[in-house]
């Protein structure tokens, strides 16, 4: 409508932006509808947030019956999740109170994202050191 206003002189000294800025107003607004989407499902909480754990708590724990594993250094509670897993209940109990990131990420186990998000959901603690945990709690 205004180009054509422009033609018969009604409308003048136009100015066009350049097609990238309309290239980013279309991804902000898909951006925005998957942000909408988003909100919809629970991701887990973020690394950020959780509480922190030291190795030595995590071994005791462990040791007292909890069902964690480590991925990343991120604490994951698989009790509820043992029994659903594809792979079996021995192979996730294999992995209770150690360090399991090279079992979940390499090429022969190497996860799909619905996995990865599965297990964000399970996340308990970030793993620090002990001299890393000690300076934080006194």
């Amino acid at each position: 409508m205004i180009s054509l206003l422009s033609y018969f002189g009604i409308a003048y000294n136009l100015k066009r932006f350049k097609p990238d800025l309309f290239e980013k107003g279309l991804i902000q607004m898909k951006q925005k509808r998957i942000d909408e989407q988003k909100i919809k499902f629970s991701w887990g909480k973020s690394v950020e947030e959780l509480p922190e754990m030291s190795l030595q708590q995590y071994k005791s724990r462990c040791a007292e019956g909890a069902h964690l594993i480590v991925i990343d250094n991120v604490v994951h509670d698989v009790t509820d999740f043992i029994a659903e897993h594809p792979g079996g209940r021995a192979l996730i109990k294999a992995y209770i109170g150690k360090d399991a990131s090279q079992a979940f990420n390499e090429t022969i186990y190497n996860h799909s994202q619905a996995a990865r998000n599965e297990l964000a959901g399970l996340r308990v603690a970030k793993l620090v050191s002990e001299e890393e945990y000690r300076k934080k709690t006194l």
